[in-house]
C-alpha cells in the first residue's frame, strides 16, 4: 500500500513536533504572536507537509524499499558473530543471492521483496551451516 509511507511520514512529523510543543508554546509567550496565529502557522506546516509527501509519495517509497532490503544481510551478519564456524564462501553467497534475489522480487511485488531477500539469504546461510558442520564431522577445518 504506497499510501502507508504517506502516513508514517506524516507520523513521524507530528510525533517530532509533539516532542517540540513544550518549548514552542514557553517560547511563544516572549513573541508577538498570538495563539491563533500559532495555530495558523502549525495548520499550514501540516498542509505543507501533508503536499510534500503527496508529491513525494512515489519516491519515498522506493527510498524505504531501498533500505529494506538491507534485511537481506542479517542472516550474513547472524551467522558471522554467532556461528562458531567460519564460513566465508557461505557469507559471500548469502549477501550476494539475498540482495539479488531482492531486486529481482522488486519486479514483481516491492513490500515482499525483502522478505523474499531475508529468506534466500537465510536459505544460503543455514546450508552452508549444515554443510560446514558435516564437514567437521569429516575433518577439523571447514571450508565452506
Amino acid at each position: 500500500a504506497p499510501w502507508l509511507a504517506d502516513i508514517l511520514l506524516i507520523a513521524v512529523i507530528m510525533s517530532t513536533i509533539d516532542t517540540f510543543i513544550m518549548p514552542l508554546m514557553s517560547g511563544a509567550q516572549r513573541s508577538q504572536l498570538q495563539v491563533p496565529q500559532l495555530r495558523l502557522l502549525v495548520a499550514a506546516l501540516f498542509v505543507f507537509i501533508g503536499l510534500l509527501a503527496w508529491l513525494l509519495g512515489d519516491m519515498l517509497q522506493s527510498v524505504i524499499a531501498a533500505f529494506s532490503a538491507l534485511v537481506a544481510f542479517l542472516p550474513a551478519v547472524w551467522a558471522t558473530f554467532f556461528v562458531p564456524h567460519k564460513m566465508p564462501r557461505t557469507i559471500i553467497a548469502s549477501l550476494c543471492l539475498g540482495v539479488v534475489s531482492t531486486f529481482l522480487f522488486t519486479m514483481v511485488d516491492v513490500n515482499l521483496a525483502a522478505f523474499v531477500g531475508f529468506v534466500v539469504a537465510g536459505l544460503v546461510v543455514g546450508i552452508g551451516w549444515q554443510a560446514a558442520v558435516a564437514q567437521t564431522k569429516r575433518s577439523r577445518v571447514p571450508q565452506y
